[in-house]
């Protein structure tokens, strides 16, 4: 089986949030700190690359067509990131999507050699959001299509549960967030990392179950966070969060 070595992709400097923007029904406490990123995943045979997300719009972009986005001074772009990290974008071969909110599926244009993975339920929520969600899939009155529109031929619906898509890696279907999210398990040489999206955004609602204030299912969030649960304990497995600034205090994961 391929083993994989793990970068996460910070895409801005952490910043603070609202506790209510984070735990339903509990709205006290200090400030969150929040960050935007995503990760990519090296073969550690092949050189080959893989995306889990893809993150928010460049700012440059946000600017230009006036997207009603998290605008954030000063953040670098998802090619200057992946350079400065030595990895080119072209040997990307496969991208998976936790889901299809606004800030994990853009700049789509740096990949034109992979294949796209979402959950079937996540792209029919996408096309027909609810209106309170508009923004997040970049619905109702925004500009243009939405990014991963973009990217149409290149995109492959999976149902569920799923091994075999690409050695090494697994998903697990974690509704809750939105109807179709999904986390992705990779196998590296330091055992197993699951990237959840945002079924979690801080330790704290991985490990108390103090629930996600962004959410389209309670009782879906619950039954992923116990799926979830299960599994680290099966595999001694490892969570990463994009949104945990934490995350981003390490330069690679699964590596010896």
């Amino acid at each position: 089986m391929k083993k994989y070595t793990i970068y996460p992709l910070a895409l801005c400097e952490p910043m603070p949030e609202a506790a209510a923007a984070f735990y339903y029904k509990d709205y006290k406490g200090a400030p969150v700190m929040f960050i935007y990123g995503c990760f990519c995943l090296e073969d550690n045979e092949t050189g080959d690359l893989v995306m889990v997300d893809t993150g928010l719009a460049s700012q440059e972009d946000i600017t230009k067509y006036n997207y009603p986005f998290r605008r954030i001074d000063g953040a670098p772009n998802l090619k200057s990131v992946m350079d400065a990290k030595g990895l080119e974008p072209q040997k990307v071969k496969h991208i998976f999507f936790t889901h299809l909110h606004q800030d994990h599926c853009f700049n789509l244009e740096l990949f034109p050699n992979a294949v796209m993975y979402v959950q079937k339920i996540e792209l029919q929520h996408a096309v027909t959001p609810n209106p309170i969600e508009a923004k997040s899939y970049q619905k109702f009155k925004l500009p243009g299509l939405p990014a991963w529109a973009k990217a149409w031929g290149q995109i492959q619906t999976i149902e569920g549960d799923k091994k075999g898509l690409v050695d090494g890696i697994e998903v697990m279907f974690t509704p809750g967030h939105t109807p179709g999210s999904m986390s992705v398990i990779a196998d590296t040489e330091t055992g197993k990392y699951i990237m959840c999206g945002d079924l979690f955004y801080t330790v704290e609602q991985y490990e108390e179950g103090r629930m996600n204030g962004n959410f389209t299912s309670l009782d879906e969030w619950y039954h992923s966070r116990d799926k979830v649960l299960n599994y680290v304990k099966e595999n001694n497995a490892q969570i990463l969060m994009v949104h945990n600034p934490d995350t981003y205090m390490v330069d690679v994961y699964g590596s010896r």
